[in-house]
């Protein structure tokens, strides 16, 4: 198991404390936790890569405040989807942690990103960048400056383009963002920083071919988009605003942005929310569009919204839209939040619960019901197939075939041949033409 290597070869008074400090901890609560995370499919199809956590420890205090301690270690695996049995292994941390937040405070994985060829494997962490040889195991570390990465893509098959926040430590709250490309050989040249900001803003979203990105002012102020390539910027929206989502279509060809705009109060800093408007940013074009404004509701601040596969639809499950498909242009709603409480037999606890996403097939979604098994939705919200059970899974980039990781580490991949959806868009009598 991987917990019993984490001490080998530490000294003794290192697990003698540890244990101990179990022992203690277990007066006041324990934990042991484990599983796959982040699993990924490589472009090509051919490949699987996940995340797997485990740790053990203990703390004393109510809730997440209070003082933990324990062993954590972390892995990623890959392996040829013809092969799911042959598991190749990096471990990226290890060791023993203390924390007064009473949880565990580790470098963990964030992102697993294959390049476009397939060939190469990605692993994001807060503080670094491995790039992993998929064909020999070997792994190395990119050189970068001490910050926290906020977003990462690949640009070319031997090219990364990351964004980070880098502290000063002049001042308390001193920093400055950065954009820098970086080749990714092992023995490759420094980052080229392609753009700096010493501003309150924050990397939010690559396009998916890692050209452009969207900064998210913070706290308000205006959002800009950067082309990677050639260092320039364009601002987007109000002056005094929030970015609060971004979805990239699956071309790169646009983002639907949602800006809440705001009202500053004078001589208090204090920014009172307005209306909340959507964009669509064209960055070939040069092009912004604002496709509606929506007034008096404000939007919740969770996960972003997402495209669907064949680029026609916004997946949106929050905020004033609350589970519905958006048509940006021109501008259309299509709420399913019902139809999936009364299908998957959601109770009054629970309401708040289903959520959807898009899957890698045109005119299909997926939900969780309360029971934890995974359905395909068409976006009429009539149509519900069973395709997976628990957390642990992934569709492959053509949607043919899903994986799935047990508590073994057990990697099981099968096919799976979803009929064509009864409507390829949800139909309305004014509707006829599609967007």
């Amino acid at each position: 198991m991987a917990g019993k290597g984490l001490t080998k070869g530490r000294p003794a008074v290192v697990a003698t404390v540890v244990a101990a400090a179990l022992a203690l901890g277990s007066l006041a609560g324990c934990f042991a936790e484990g599983g796959a995370d982040h699993i990924s499919f490589s472009p090509d199809g051919n490949a699987v890569a996940f995340s797997w956590h485990d740790g053990v420890g203990g703390w004393i205090g109510v809730g997440l405040s209070g003082f933990g301690w324990g062993l954590t270690s972390e892995y990623v695996h890959w392996c040829r989807t013809d092969q799911p049995d042959r598991l190749h292994t990096i471990r990226t941390h290890s060791g023993v942690f203390v924390s007064a937040g009473g949880g565990i405070d580790a470098d963990d994985v964030e992102h697993l990103i294959f390049s476009p060829d397939s060939e190469h494997l990605a692993i994001v962490t807060v503080s670094r960048l491995l790039i992993v040889d998929l064909a020999s195991g070997e792994h190395w570390r990119l050189p970068r400056v001490d910050g926290g990465i906020n977003a990462v893509a690949w640009i070319a098959n031997d090219e990364l383009a990351y964004g980070e926040t880098v502290f000063t430590g002049k001042e308390a709250g001193a920093y400055y963002v950065r954009v820098c490309r970086q080749k990714t050989a092992p023995d490759g040249p420094q980052a080229v920083e392609v753009y700096r900001e010493d501003d309150n803003r924050t990397p939010r979203g690559f396009s998916p071919n890692g050209r452009y990105l969207l900064l998210a002012p913070c706290p308000w102020g205006r959002a800009r988009l950067l082309d990677v390539l050639t260092g320039q910027v364009q601002d987007i929206g109000p002056r005094l605003a929030m970015l609060h989502s971004v979805a990239w279509k699956p071309d790169s060809s646009a983002a639907f942005c949602a800006i809440q705009s705001h009202w500053i109060l004078p001589g208090l800093g204090v920014g009172l929310p307005l209306a909340q408007e959507f964009y669509l940013v064209e960055p070939e074009a040069r092009r912004v569009r604002k496709t509606h404004q929506q007034s008096g509701k404000l939007p919740a601040r969770r996960f972003d919204p997402l495209w669907t596969a064949d680029g026609r639809y916004v997946v949106d499950n929050v905020g004033w839209a609350e589970i519905s498909l958006i048509r940006p242009q021109p501008w259309q709603e299509i709420p399913l939040k019902d139809k999936l409480i009364q299908h998957l037999e959601f109770t009054e606890l629970s309401r708040r619960s289903p959520e959807l996403s898009p899957l890698a097939v045109a005119g299909w979604l997926w939900t969780r019901g309360p029971d934890g098994k995974v359905y395909a939705v068409d976006y009429a919200g009539e149509r519900f197939i069973h395709i997976a059970d628990g957390w642990r899974w992934a569709l492959s980039p053509d949607g043919k075939r899903i994986v799935e990781v047990d508590g073994s580490k057990k990697v099981t991949v099968k096919p799976l041949a979803l009929p064509p959806a009864a409507h390829a868009r949800p139909t309305e009598p004014h509707d006829a033409a599609g967007p």
